[in-house]
């Protein structure tokens, strides 16, 4: 498919910024209140941005957080919102500070869409309930960080569908789940699968020790 053939809404953004969390075991319910916690805040105090929660299929249990962004003046503005927030600020520092101790210190990538590498097939991240990702070049939308580590994003709509992708991107691949409950959503996700989000059904099925994690992430310097 090429890509002058899709919508603006099934395009891939630009610019993806991936933030990695590793969760200890024994942890997830830790992890779950707190991260109940932050949502709420950002929230309440609005937060700039929004943002795709994955939680990984296998373990070791990892979460994914994305955020998409057309320019880099969109990425600026993101910060300079945060930074003109402090009541948020602190709020979310004080809370993630409670982490360290479940989580691996996070990872985080910005990274920028390879055309060149990628298949052009429809962006339907967000609006499928299983993402496959992996590192390197492969069938789906590929993404390289500045650090030059290429990425390979692909929705998929089932579960056996994600299994069967991972198992052609590779070793490096691995299946994922939305948890619509931990994200903020972009409009264009919401209208292409309005299921989703409406019912929450994609948490409903993931590990008792995460369910109830509602999620927005922040880093001091990051974006997310």
């Amino acid at each position: 498919m090429l890509m002058s053939s899709l919508s603006a809404a099934e395009q891939p953004p630009a610019i993806l910024q991936i933030t990695i969390e590793r969760v200890h075991a024994g942890g997830e319910a830790a992890y779950g209140a707190i991260e109940e916690k932050l949502r709420e805040v950002c929230i309440r105090l609005a937060c700039p941005n929004r943002y795709l929660a994955l939680e990984s299929i296998s373990s070791p249990k990892e979460i994914w957080w994305l955020v998409a962004y057309a320019t880099q003046d969109d990425v600026d503005g993101v910060a300079q919102s945060y930074a003109r927030n402090e009541q948020l600020l602190d709020a979310l520092n004080r809370l993630t500070a409670l982490k360290k101790d479940i989580v691996d210190p996070p990872t985080g990538h910005m990274t920028s869409y390879r055309s060149d590498s990628s298949d052009g097939s429809s962006w339907r991240v967000g609006s499928e309930p299983f993402v496959v990702i992996a590192e390197g070049a492969g069938s789906g939308a590929v993404f390289e960080s500045r650090e030059h580590r290429l990425f390979t994003l692909a929705a998929a709509a089932s579960l056996p569908d994600a299994e069967a992708a991972a198992a052609k991107l590779g070793a490096t691949a691995r299946p994922f789940r939305v948890r619509p409950s931990w994200s903020v959503p972009e409009d264009a996700w919401a209208a292409a699968n309005p299921n989703i989000w409406r019912t929450g059904a994609v948490d409903a099925e993931v590990s008792p020790g995460l369910e109830s994690v509602r999620r927005k992430k922040y880093t001091g310097g990051s974006t997310l």
